[in-house]
């Protein structure tokens, strides 16, 4: 298996470790809210920021297995296939243009919710805004090799 293989597994694995991780602690949360007489009260929170880095990290698998293709697309597909693909390319690159600068803004929520802590857990927030980061440079490292696809299309004719 190649470097981006490895890549992509380990990606689909921290999915599926998260999700695993979020149906146990929902799971909890039922069970101690109707069968103990004292709710876990971190379950909530836990469960809140486990569907965050679910979407996160899910996005970004979505989009490397062809998410893109789940678009409203009849009218360029009844263009000729040189103007499809510079239409593709204008939305892949302003697509491109608005996660670099998610990418950007979300390292400075980071960087600025470093020493504020979550309620009942105590973590840094930083770290669930961290989520936001990882899912713009996912999405990125797809949308790159797509950008340049759609270009060397266009360039072939």
């Amino acid at each position: 298996m190649d470097k981006r293989g490895k890549l992509d597994s380990l990606y689909r694995m921290l999915g599926v470790i998260l999700m695993i991780a979020m149906f146990i602690t929902v799971s909890l949360q039922v069970i101690s809210r109707n069968f103990l007489p004292l709710p876990l009260p971190w379950t909530e929170e836990l469960g809140s920021f486990l569907l965050i880095w679910l979407v996160a990290v899910g996005s970004g698998i979505y989009w490397k297995q062809g998410g893109y293709r789940a678009a409203v697309d009849f009218i360029i597909k009844k263009l000729n296939p040189r103007l499809e693909k510079a239409i593709n390319a204008l939305f892949a690159g302003i697509s491109l243009w608005f996660l670099i600068m998610l990418a950007y803004t979300s390292i400075e929520m980071v960087m600025k919710n470093i020493n504020v802590r979550t309620t009942v857990l105590e973590i840094p927030m930083s770290l669930i805004y961290l989520a936001v980061t990882v899912m713009a440079v996912l999405t990125i490292e797809f949308f790159v090799p797509y950008l340049i696809e759609q270009i060397k299309g266009l360039k072939k004719g």
